[in-house]
């Protein structure tokens, strides 16, 4: 909340006697479980679940005279929320109302946070709904102190049970505290610096954060890869992409992000299955991001985001027009089918891999489709090769119609691409 709302504030709590200790003991009271609360996973999913809903409510009305004075600036705002001593419902208030707090050049505070707590054992298990197993960490467990948002911190050697209850989360550790805070925060901000006006500042903030390079390479994610280099490069990516307008700079982005060398993070955390169109989007929107997955796909040299790129444009292809979403319809140019054909004709790729990413989705966009479409599902099935065969045969043959068709698309597809600032090949 700015500082425009504190007045306001201070008369809604005046109006209704909320209080910050009058909220929290509501908060406890209606979440805590009874005396004995049964260990298994579902009473406690049950239970979690329970006051993740009260707390939400609680933190719509919740105030307290140091949240207050917090909120006036954002320098007071961070160090509140950063600070171990803070208690945590106002932690969570002051990140849930702080969207508006960090101006861009401050956004690297929240980042760097991120990047820092999400690159160490938290030191506590997993949700109880989770279907995530325990021991993450285990191999990163080791008697040491890291320092965390410049607080030399003493990494936890053993995890406590996830807080359920109001009470728990009020003792739980700080980094544990900190990881959900961060989050709602980094919600809140993305979704105010969403708005189309001050999205670019966002961006160029995101751009200028600087995050490690390495030698690149096109084989994929080791085992053995660097926590923080991948936390670091997720966060940006998700700075840069979530809660984004549609529009020009999105899909410039996401093309950036796809073809990037930084390292060999950056192009497999792309969202290239967000160059879609939908809602309110206009079909000019759907056409430039069509042309940006046609580019991704003549340009990577990865699999994985170019199998992406291809899911998408069938997509298009396929689209079924909706009441929701009306000027959006069924988009496919021999251009794309040429661009995927690029991948599905390569025989240095796995042969299910090359059926499933490439082969399919090039039936699913033409007229006269070679192959059924889901035809195949097991990667043992003994049509694949047969399937593979039957479709080089079919490229080959109509490849020629196809490259007439793109020819007689250029013009259009190259005035879409100079908006995006890019050419296609």
């Amino acid at each position: 909340m700015n500082t425009k709302s504190v007045t306001a504030m201070g008369l809604l709590l005046a109006v209704f006697g909320i209080t910050a200790t009058g909220a929290q003991q509501d908060l406890e009271r209606r979440a805590s479980p009874p005396a004995k609360t049964a260990e298994h996973p579902l009473d406690l999913c049950t239970v979690d679940e329970k006051t993740d809903a009260t707390e939400l409510k609680a933190l719509q009305t919740y105030s307290s005279p140091a949240l207050e004075k917090a909120m006036l600036s954002s320098k007071s705002f961070w160090d509140f929320v950063s600070d171990p001593s803070t208690p945590y419902m106002d932690r969570m208030a002051a990140a849930n109302r702080g969207g508006s707090m960090l101006s861009p050049e401050e956004l690297p505070w929240l980042w760097q946070a991120m990047a820092e707590v999400g690159s160490v054992p938290s030191g506590v298990s997993p949700p109880p709904c989770s279907a995530i197993a325990g021991g993450l960490w285990n191999s990163l467990r080791e008697n040491a102190s890291r320092v965390i948002l410049g607080r030399e911190i003493q990494l936890p050697t053993n995890d406590v049970g996830f807080p359920v209850t109001a009470e728990e989360r009020n003792r739980s550790p700080w980094l544990w505290q900190m990881e959900r805070a961060l989050s709602t925060l980094f919600d809140r901000t993305n979704n105010y610096y969403g708005d189309p006006g001050i999205y670019p500042a966002r961006v160029r903030a995101a751009w200028a954060w600087p995050i490690p390079t390495s030698t690149d390479r096109a084989g994929g994610i080791g085992r053995n890869s660097d926590m923080e280099v991948w936390n670091r490069t997720s966060i940006r990516t998700r700075a840069l992409t979530e809660i984004a307008p549609h529009d020009t700079l999105l899909l410039q982005t996401i093309l950036k992000l796809a073809l990037s060398s930084e390292n060999q993070y950056v192009a497999y955390s792309a969202p290239v299955h967000d160059l879609y169109a939908w809602g309110d989007d206009s079909f000019h929107y759907e056409e430039l991001a069509h042309v940006a997955q046609i580019v991704i796909l003549q340009r990577t040299r990865r699999e994985e985001v170019a199998a992406q790129a291809a899911f998408v444009a069938a997509s298009l292809a396929q689209y079924k027009v909706i009441s929701g979403a009306p000027r959006v319809r069924p988009l496919k140019t021999a251009t794309g089918a040429l661009a995927i054909g690029r991948w599905a004709m390569s025989e240095s790729l796995n042969p299910w891999n090359r059926y499933y990413s490439f082969v399919e989705p090039i039936c699913r966009m033409v007229d006269d489709p070679p192959c059924p479409v889901d035809q195949l599902r097991d990667p043992n099935d003994p049509r694949l090769d047969k399937s593979l065969k039957t479709f080089e045969a079919w490229f080959e043959k109509e490849k020629p119609k196809l490259e007439s068709e793109a020819e007689a698309e250029r013009p259009h597809l190259e005035s879409l691409a100079k908006e995006l600032q890019i050419d296609i090949e």
